[in-house]
């Protein structure tokens, strides 16, 4: 079945390709722009890594750790109300995301009727 074949390393680079610019790091301090610059020398390394943690149906704890912090909303800063909490995530848990979201986009038709 398509959907449960090993990851590819083009399937890994459009994912790392695909990624948005500009956005804030996770707590590894690693910018997508990163990955995207040294996506040759990279992106074969991150293949393995993935590869390994899908077959062994766990992540590794650096992958998965996230930041939590808090951006403010619109009005008093003062006030806890108007802050909200957000978590950055790393960059190698949003190539690994990005990776199998976009295999699995493909098949959503198929299981999700249009509301």
């Amino acid at each position: 079945m398509e959907l449960i074949k090993e990851l590819t390393l083009k399937e890994v680079q459009d994912a790392i390709s695909a990624m948005p610019k500009g956005k804030a790091p996770g707590c590894n301090g690693i910018l997508t722009e990163f990955f995207q610059e040294f996506i040759n020398e990279i992106s074969p390394t991150l293949l393995q890594a993935f590869s390994t943690m899908l077959r062994n149906g766990e992540t590794s704890k650096l992958i998965n750790k996230g930041f939590i912090t808090l951006i403010p909303k619109s009005g008093d800063h003062a006030k806890l109300g108007n802050w909200r909490p957000i978590t950055l995530l790393g960059s190698l848990y949003k190539i690994m995301a990005k990776t199998l979201a976009r295999r699995l986009q493909v098949f959503l038709p198929s299981v999700i009727r249009p509301g």
